[in-house]
């Protein structure tokens, strides 16, 4: 890792996918000092399904505070990041250091504690994140009404979500709904397929998409529990 990491300064790379690979502590390490490097160009970074740790997450969101980093879009799905990972993401996010715009953490654990740290970040204007996908980290109704108070805040740059595959229901939808109508929420795309939403949840969105204020173009709601009457 350490000879590959030097060819990336060296060859000016801006993309690297290291994903399905196993990228343990020293590894991470190595990939830290690279992105604190100033003559590194990176701006891609995929370390999906590398069951990369907390421990590693940190070392690389630390990195990317050193005022070198070019890094624009992480992909860390399908890893364990946990809590603490994701507290170490949104220091990094927080720090103003930090230009990612796209972020993906798809089945990483988080739960809502975890999440709580992401939402936090979102709604700074340190934060310049644009699309981020959160699928399938057992996210509750509870912070989803963090997340609709976020992406009104008028920090929150996002225009694409991904909240597939958790556990929302009808209040969570609700709460979402009255953001995208509200005139102050930049969100164009919308994933909320595979949660617990049902008709009243889906009647709150369709009142919400006839509002002239909502941006929103695509949504998405595949397995839910509607009943089409």
């Amino acid at each position: 890792m350490k000879e590959l990491c030097e060819r990336i300064i060296f060859e000016h790379i801006t993309e690297l996918n290291l994903s399905g690979n196993q990228i343990n502590s020293e590894c991470a390490r190595h990939i830290a000092t690279t992105l604190e490097n100033d003559h590194c160009f990176l701006t891609r970074l995929n370390l999906s399904n590398t069951q990369i740790s907390a421990e590693g997450i940190h070392d690389i969101a630390t990195a990317t505070q050193s005022g070198h980093s070019l890094l624009a879009e992480l992909f860390l799905s399908s890893n364990r990041i946990g809590v603490d990972g994701a507290r170490s993401i949104a220091t990094a996010m927080n720090s103003g250091q930090l230009l990612l715009a796209v972020l993906d953490l798809q089945g990483n654990r988080l739960g809502d504690e975890g999440a709580c740290h992401i939402v936090a970040a979102f709604q700074t204007g340190n934060c310049f994140l644009n699309s981020l996908n959160l699928d399938e980290n057992q996210i509750s109704d509870e912070i989803v009404c963090c997340i609709a108070t976020a992406i009104v805040s008028g920090q929150c740059k996002l225009t694409y979500l991904s909240l597939n595959g958790n556990r929302i229901g009808d209040s969570g939808a609700q709460h979402i709904a009255i953001a995208i109508e509200s005139g102050k929420c930049s969100l164009t795309r919308l994933g909320l397929c595979g949660n617990v939403i049902g008709d009243v949840g889906a009647r709150h969105m369709a009142t919400a998409l006839k509002s002239d204020k909502c941006l929103l173009r695509f949504l998405d709601l595949r397995r839910e529990q509607l009943q089409f009457d």
